[in-house]
């Protein structure tokens, strides 16, 4: 009988496959915040999208869903808020260049201006355990290591 883990490349194996598992979740949780959005279901959105930024922060695109949910929902300033804190977190552990391509759109649909205070930000997102998991619903294989 052979044992898996005593395998060569099995540890590299799962972590790999650990990282996929959490990858198509996150896509998940962000086609079900889209699909929300594009249905008027802007409360949903947000939890979806609050769900996935918090599964991965560093990811702009979870935080631009959640900032368009947001503004779906008519709290604007939780939309800035929210962009204001990803950008935030970028600058501080990334330290990569604003892109401002967000904050225009949101602008646009809201007539307002940026956060002021972006030190003050902090998400404005329900609880993440609030969030249904789609990934009860996923179906994901992958093949066992060679």
């Amino acid at each position: 009988m052979v044992e898996p883990a005593a395998a060569p490349g099995f540890d590299s194996w799962l972590l790999v496959a650990r990282h996929q598992v959490a990858a198509a979740h996150e896509a998940r949780l962000r086609d079900a915040a889209a699909a929300r959005l594009a249905a008027g279901q802007a409360d949903d959105a947000v939890r979806y999208a609050a769900y996935a930024v918090s599964r991965n922060p560093f990811i702009e695109h979870n935080h631009e869903l959640l900032a368009r949910a947001f503004t779906m929902a008519g709290d604007h300033t939780a939309a800035h808020r929210q962009l204001a804190l990803a950008d935030k977190l970028r600058r501080r552990e990334l330290t990569a260049p604003r892109a401002s391509h967000h904050d225009a759109a949101v602008d646009r649909s809201t007539g307002a201006g940026p956060a002021r205070d972006a030190s003050a930000a902090a998400p404005h997102a329900p609880a993440p355990h609030n969030a249904p998991d789609p990934g009860t619903e996923m179906n994901v294989t992958m093949g066992a290591p060679e």
